[in-house]
């Protein structure tokens, strides 16, 4: 899959999401990994109750089938 952004649009929604505390970053050694912080909540108030692993479980269900 192909998504057609920039470098720098990429790395603006990863400090975006890093911020609204839904993935975290960690250094090992020079590399930086990010993981995903998936016991959190939505942050629009008509969503706040739902876990952010129900959201991911909708985007990865179809690897289950496979």
């Amino acid at each position: 899959m192909v998504c057609r952004i920039t470098e720098r649009t990429a790395q603006s929604i990863v400090t975006d999401l890093e911020q609204a505390a839904y993935i975290r970053r960690e250094r090992e050694g020079r590399r930086t990994r990010y993981v995903v912080c998936a016991d959190g909540t939505l942050r629009h108030p008509a969503e706040a109750h739902v876990p952010v692993q129900d959201l991911l479980d909708v985007f990865t269900a179809h690897d289950s089938r496979r």
